[in-house]
């Protein structure tokens, strides 16, 4: 799956700067952009996050906002959906 991402150009593999043997993987501007669409999508009130459960969309705020630490951006305004 990372790879498909990779050669969508949404993600690149960085060496960690902790540990040489791992790798990082970081949204590209273009991944960046796909998901800040993604989730404009889901904050209009999309019909595909209703057929969630609560637990289910528990579970996506926290990876959502899980990729915002791990991407090393800056804490940006959360949307509708990640405020729930």
């Amino acid at each position: 799956m990372i790879g498909r991402l990779e050669r969508n150009g949404l993600v690149q593999r960085m060496v960690d700067p902790t540990d040489a043997r791992a790798r990082r993987v970081m949204l590209t501007r273009q991944g960046r952009s796909a998901r800040k669409k993604f989730l404009t999508h889901l904050g209009d009130g999309s019909a595909a996050l209703g057929q969630l459960s609560t637990s289910q969309q528990a579970e996506l705020r926290l990876l959502l906002n899980k990729t915002d630490e791990l991407s090393g951006q800056p804490k940006r305004r959360r949307s509708a959906v990640e405020r729930r």
